[in-house]
């Protein structure tokens, strides 16, 4: 195999510096805008992947901030989530706060302008079966409650207390089967006994009677006093039911004045006032 000629080696390298020294020409060659030809190639070459280049870093930025902006509004909507539920929450309080300022202000208007003497107490559970109907409120003998008060409430007569405890007592509704209370018919002052019938109804029965009594249906009918539980005046119940006259005595039926399923507080009478003025405002004017 032969050798590679001098001369022809010669002059590959006498051509490799003439197109340097042209590059090299056209490097120092300025134009219009005073870039050279060797840059405006260089230019014109790379445009392509810087554009590439500056397209893939603006989409990665891109993507960046739009992680970023995710995320702060993801912690920003928990944050607006928490705080409606705090707000909920104390909406939910104040909607179970004003009814019971309501009750409190009732409370108080119905023991200064009904019962002065008199202890207020909420209901805070009942016993309404066939055989007793008793409540449990929340003030006891630390109160001043006693057994065999009487116990009232807008529209009139309750019960009386049977059994005290510190902080609680119960109260014998006017509609237990053991339950009594001497009562007249407030237009005409006949007098009688109202009981407590127990079973499925809450009617309760005066008896005692005389059968010769002027009585009607719609007739009120109070507490006497004789008893020694009750003042005079309280309102017990409205006449239901009369029955047949001209005997020794007769039945009468009296629907309650107080709704037991409506009772949430009462007053406990500490002293022996009467119940004249034991209506409530709403309650129209009986004969």
């Amino acid at each position: 195999m032969s050798s590679p000629s001098p001369v022809r080696g010669n002059s590959v390298f006498l051509v490799l510096l003439l197109f340097i020294q042209l590059l090299l020409m056209s490097g120092s060659v300025k134009g219009g805008d005073g870039v050279s030809r060797l840059e405006a190639a260089v230019v014109i070459l790379t445009s392509p992947v810087a554009t590439v280049a500056s397209w893939a870093g603006s989409g990665v930025r891109s993507m960046f901030l739009g992680v970023r902006g995710t995320l702060v509004a993801r912690r920003e909507n928990l944050r607006f989530r928490a705080t409606v539920e705090d707000l909920a929450a104390e909406l939910d309080r104040l909607k179970e706060i004003e009814p019971e300022n309501r009750r409190l202000r009732e409370l108080l208007s119905m023991r200064e302008w009904m019962a002065p003497e008199s202890i207020g107490a909420s209901v805070v559970s009942a016993s309404l079966s066939r055989e007793s109907r008793l409540i449990i409120i929340d003030r006891g003998s630390g109160s001043g409650v006693r057994e065999n008060q009487a116990v009232v409430a807008w529209g009139g007569a309750v019960g009386r207390v049977v059994s005290v405890s510190p902080g609680f007592a119960k109260v014998r509704l006017l509609s237990d089967p053991n339950s009594g209370v001497a009562a007249v018919i407030r237009h005409n002052r006949v007098d009688g006994m109202v009981l407590g019938e127990g079973g499925d109804s809450l009617v309760l029965t005066m008896k005692y009677v005389s059968g010769f009594a002027d009585v009607s249906m719609g007739d009120v009918v109070v507490t006497s006093g004789l008893d020694g539980i009750f003042p005079r005046g309280y309102r017990i119940g409205t006449v239901t039911y009369v029955g047949a006259g001209g005997t020794v005595s007769r039945d009468i039926h009296v629907s309650p004045a107080c709704r037991i399923d409506e009772l949430e507080d009462v007053l406990v009478l500490t002293g022996r006032t009467a119940g004249g003025l034991l209506r409530g405002p709403e309650l129209e004017a009986d004969r």
